[in-house]
């Protein structure tokens, strides 16, 4: 019944079968890697730097019309820095076994992409008024990596965190704190940006930016409550109701939410096949699908099957 579902043990997102829990989760990660080993293949092997002329975002690339640029970019990394894909890997891993199944496989591929999107247009916009970029290129899963962070920021600014600082100091954060961290460290370099400095150590923080700017506005039209960013302790985590917006969702979800389902509570066997329809649904569509009256079902079972 409920607890046999993975999704709603309490383990859910840690460990167990990744490819399952977490469909578009592992294809990215799995994508990234593959294309960084072909990129080293065809530099190593064929002297030649074919991905990332071709499928690099850059000012020249998108004279030449290749548009699939804007997304393309965001599977290639620096091969002269196996750390550059290697905190992106990270970050994809940690913060995306968490969310995806919060807010549904679909919802995460899109919000992913549309974050990859987002950073490549403010890159180009940066660089359109500094001038600083018009003979670089921009590569990288960071935009991406960061959205889903901050998504996760703004869903949960006061769940405590524990952050392995380097890799070894553990240390305890709220997810706001970083969201702030992240803010002022990224506005700062994209003035720097803006000077004509160029980017700092390389990190392309107008990108960064953008994919900070997509999570905002996804968080906007997909979740129904008003967190706090202060640095009060009063927390938002348990009224969090995520909800795909209707240009999301395709008739068949719509139909789904509008759907009224009365239940007979008397009958334990009725009770349990309720349950079942509302947790495949889950499962396919995330949380966000549900109804009100469906949540409220699933409250009532809990406490109805243990009799």
């Amino acid at each position: 019944m409920i607890y046999d579902r993975p999704y709603m043990r309490s383990n859910y997102g840690g460990d167990g079968d990744a490819g399952s829990a977490h469909p578009v989760l592992t294809k990215l990660l799995i994508a990234n890697v593959a294309v960084y080993i072909c990129q080293h293949v065809f530099i190593s092997l064929f002297r030649t730097d074919f991905f990332q002329r071709t499928f690099s975002l850059s000012f020249a690339n998108l004279s030449e019309f290749k548009v699939w640029t804007f997304i393309t970019y965001g599977f290639l990394h620096d091969t002269g820095s196996l750390l550059h894909i290697l905190f992106n890997l990270l970050g994809l891993f940690f913060i995306g076994r968490i969310l995806e199944p919060i807010v549904g496989s679909r919802s995460f591929a899109v919000f992913y992409f549309a974050a990859i999107l987002m950073g490549g247009l403010i890159w180009l916009s940066t660089g359109a008024l500094s001038g600083a970029y018009l003979h670089s290129q921009l590569m990288g899963a960071s935009a991406g990596v960061l959205a889903l962070l901050m998504y996760f920021c703004l869903l949960f600014p006061d769940r405590m965190m524990t952050v392995l600082l380097f890799f070894v100091i553990p240390v305890q954060l709220k997810p706001k704190w970083i969201m702030w961290f992240i803010l002022i460290t990224e506005g700062v370099g994209l003035l720097q940006e803006l000077s004509g400095g160029g980017s700092f150590l390389g990190i392309a923080h107008s990108a960064h930016l953008g994919g900070v700017l997509a999570a905002f506005i996804l968080f906007k039209v997909t979740v129904r409550t008003s967190p706090s960013f202060g640095w009060g302790s009063d927390s938002t985590e348990d009224r969090v109701s995520i909800e795909p917006p209707r240009w999301l969702k395709n008739r068949k979800l719509q139909n789904l939410v509008n759907t009224k389902v009365k239940v007979n509570v008397t009958s334990r066997q009725a009770m349990e096949d309720e349950v079942n329809r509302i947790l495949d649904k889950i499962n396919k569509n995330g949380f966000g699908s549900l109804t009100l009256a469906e949540k409220e079902t699933l409250d009532r079972a809990r406490d109805f099957l243990k009799r």
